[in-house]
């Protein structure tokens, strides 16, 4: 899906983010992101996303989204990005009732 979405340049980016963002969870965790319980997985990921929406403070640049580009978007996002993207694909290529319980 990565291969599918995103330009070379953006899959370098991305699996770079991913990196740190296991490197993040084992400093905040212990272990890494994969190697973590489910509850301690769902506390660090709201945390990340938590923190992609923080407001700036005074005096600091503004967050990714108010950059006009200039600043990454957080790696938590992209990977919502990505999830959502191909769960809307696998909704359009199907018909509704292969999704109904």
């Amino acid at each position: 899906m990565l291969y599918e979405v995103y330009s070379k340049k953006d899959q370098d980016n991305f699996l770079k983010g991913l990196a740190e963002f296991d490197e993040e969870a084992k400093k905040s965790c212990g272990d890494r992101f994969i190697d973590c319980g489910p509850k301690v997985q769902m506390s660090f990921v709201k945390k990340q996303h938590d923190a992609a929406f923080v407001k700036p403070v005074e005096g600091m640049s503004t967050a990714w989204w108010g950059s006009g580009g200039s600043a990454e978007k957080p790696f938590i996002l992209k990977v919502k990005e990505l999830t959502l993207s191909k769960v809307l694909s696998i909704l359009n290529d199907q018909p509704a009732s292969h999704h109904v319980c």
